[in-house]
């Protein structure tokens, strides 16, 4: 792989059951390859994932410039944020956490009552979190009335990676007329 220490994160479950811990990992590498500049120590060239049991592993070189400057909102200011965007995209909210790698990262769960969402074609009105590009990082996802995910995506600022459910499945469903 080569190109300084890289940091391995090993996952027990499938990638598709993984996907927050996954973004996680990224939020964790992007502060720890950030800290270790800071503090003169190696260099960190790249992450890793490792999916247990059976197949499913990446690795991806860090890219960026270090230490993108992110947004030390506080976390009541981002939840009257989160809960007036969760609102404007038509959905109820089911949860709001906080990741900390250093700054902020939210983690929004929300329900749609769409009965037409499905997984990798369906995709809310809008964010939760306006722009999200100063946060550290963010985690929305989307359930339907039956508990079952419709909808994810995350992204971490400092290692400029991403996931997302757009694209998964097949085509949209026509529009409900009336």
């Amino acid at each position: 792989m080569g190109g300084g220490t890289w940091l391995v994160f090993h996952f027990m479950g499938s990638e598709s059951r993984s996907r927050l811990g996954e973004w996680q990992s990224w939020l964790v590498a992007g502060a720890f390859r950030d800290l270790s500049a800071a503090r003169g120590l190696p260099a960190v060239g790249g992450v890793g994932t490792i999916f247990h049991p059976g197949p499913g592993s990446g690795y991806e070189r860090l890219c960026c410039s270090l230490h993108h400057k992110t947004s030390a909102a506080g976390r009541q200011a981002l939840t009257s944020r989160i809960k007036r965007g969760v609102k404007r995209a038509g959905l109820t909210l089911v949860s709001i956490a906080f990741a900390k790698p250093e700054n902020l990262a939210p983690i929004v769960v929300a329900k749609t009552s769409d009965q037409h969402a499905r997984l990798g074609s369906w995709m809310p009105k809008t964010s939760p979190y306006g722009d999200d590009g100063a946060l550290e990082g963010a985690f929305f996802e989307v359930e339907n009335e039956a508990g079952r995910v419709v909808f994810f995506v995350g992204h971490s600022t400092r290692t400029q990676t991403g996931m997302g459910s757009i694209g998964l499945g097949g085509p949209r469903p026509p529009p409900s007329s009336g």
